[in-house]
């Protein structure tokens, strides 16, 4: 899953693609592996807060955090891996 940077402007498309991946994990009955490019710089992945730079953004990264949780997912990388 990538989310552009710009993706605030995309509160709906990001929302819609995170249901549509939950639909697809609640059907499986095996292992998944989620990865992406989720831009949330203001995330704190240590505590799982929701945090953003923006209200959408907020909203971003709790909809991301309720199909973690949902389906006892772990973030790995939980630090920026480029600089700019």
């Amino acid at each position: 899953l990538y989310r552009p940077p710009d993706a605030d402007k995309h509160l709906e498309k990001f929302d819609n693609m995170i249901k549509v991946i939950g639909e697809y994990i609640r059907n499986r009955n095996e292992d998944i592996l989620f990865m992406g490019d989720f831009n949330f710089p203001k995330m704190n992945w240590d505590t799982n807060s929701p945090a953003g730079r923006t209200t959408n953004e907020k909203n971003h990264v709790t909809t991301l955090l309720n199909l973690m949780n949902e389906h006892f997912m772990t973030q790995i990388v939980n630090k920026p891996t480029r600089l700019k």
